[in-house]
């Protein structure tokens, strides 16, 4: 690992490259492992390194109010996203950068000094995976407005690519899963890793640059964003019996107009639209990976009957769910 890390006090973090029994449930599959720990918590990093890219996962377990700088000479071009609560640090040339839970940026670093602080018991949890900006040079034809933030990055200035972090939709957390859980091994699982972390950057800028092109967004202030997320959060969890639009408002202390203007904004999608790309998500995953029954994924995902389910499967995939499902099967019994 090529970044230098200390405490508040000038310490230096030394690594491990081996992790407590207790959290054997951490490690990751073939991934290098680098483990710390001290008054501060544990550390957990790991790196998944492929031909053009690598993936890093980092744990801070933190068990008291704690500051940990990080230095390190190589220039970083990240794709960055925070997993879990608040990830705040305070970064040269950049200044204080904050990202929350399931939010993301690209961020470009010519070198790496940075200052995180952590509240006790609230640590994060990050996944990035950083590229090169030779790759990121091709892409310039498909997403123009990257343009300038690759200009900044060739002349070595520090830059993040948009002035508001971006939401996650569910089929990037659905990648990043599948990139931390993947079952494949040796060639296969290069391949595979390398699809994946491509896929995720050009969802990620898709919709950053969408974000970009718009000239009429709403302010939405912390409080705001933070309503919006656990309004998104409880369409996942309530997706078989959604409320509406009112009481989802009321639940969230936020008006109807600011929500359905707000999600938009924040998540690239209206809220019907939202939901329907989760549901459909969500039958893709129990198709591909359960025996459970058609019948029994229509009442999961919220549909009333088996027909306005099947109608909207085949729009989103193209296939009615039955003949997916034996399509899937007869490729398992070729295999």
């Amino acid at each position: 690992m090529s970044l230098q890390l200390t405490t508040a006090n000038k310490e230096e973090i030394s690594y491990q490259k081996y992790v407590p029994q207790a959290l054997l449930n951490h490690v990751i599959a073939n991934a290098q492992l680098y483990y710390c720990s001290g008054d501060y918590g544990q550390l957990i990093f790991q790196e998944i390194a492929g031909s053009d890219f690598s993936i890093w996962y980092s744990e801070y377990l933190i068990a008291q109010n704690t500051t940990i700088y990080a230095y390190g000479d190589e220039p970083c071009l990240e794709l960055h996203f925070t997993l879990n609560n608040k990830q705040v640090c305070d970064l040269e040339g950049l200044g204080n950068v904050v990202i929350s839970a399931w939010q993301y940026n690209i961020i470009y670093l010519p070198f790496v000094q940075s200052k995180s602080t952590f509240k006790q018991g609230k640590g994060c949890t990050s996944f990035d995976i950083h590229f090169s900006k030779e790759y990121l040079f091709k892409l310039i034809p498909y997403f123009p407005l990257i343009g300038q933030f690759m200009e900044n990055v060739d002349r070595e200035i520090a830059c993040i690519f948009s002035p508001q972090n971006a939401a996650a939709s569910p089929q990037m957390i659905a990648i990043i899963n599948k990139i931390l859980y993947c079952g494949y091994t040796g060639v296969i699982k290069d391949i595979y890793l390398e699809n994946k972390a491509h896929e995720l950057l050009l969802l990620a800028l898709e919709k950053l640059t969408w974000r970009e092109d718009m000239h009429n967004d709403m302010e939405l202030r912390p409080d705001d964003i933070e309503r919006l997320q656990e309004a998104r959060n409880l369409l996942l969890q309530n997706m078989d019996n959604p409320c509406s639009l009112r009481e989802l408002a009321h639940k969230v202390f936020i008006n109807e107009f600011k929500l359905k203007k707000g999600f938009k904004q924040l998540f690239g999608a209206t809220v019907f639209d939202f939901l329907l790309n989760a549901r459909m998500e969500k039958a893709y995953l129990l198709l591909t990976e359960t025996d459970m029954l058609i019948k029994e994924i229509t009442m999961i995902t919220g549909y009333k009957n088996v027909s306005n389910f099947t109608a909207a499967f085949k729009k989103k995939y193209g296939y009615p769910p039955g003949r997916f499902k034996n399509n899937l099967r007869e490729e398992i019994t070729v295999l």
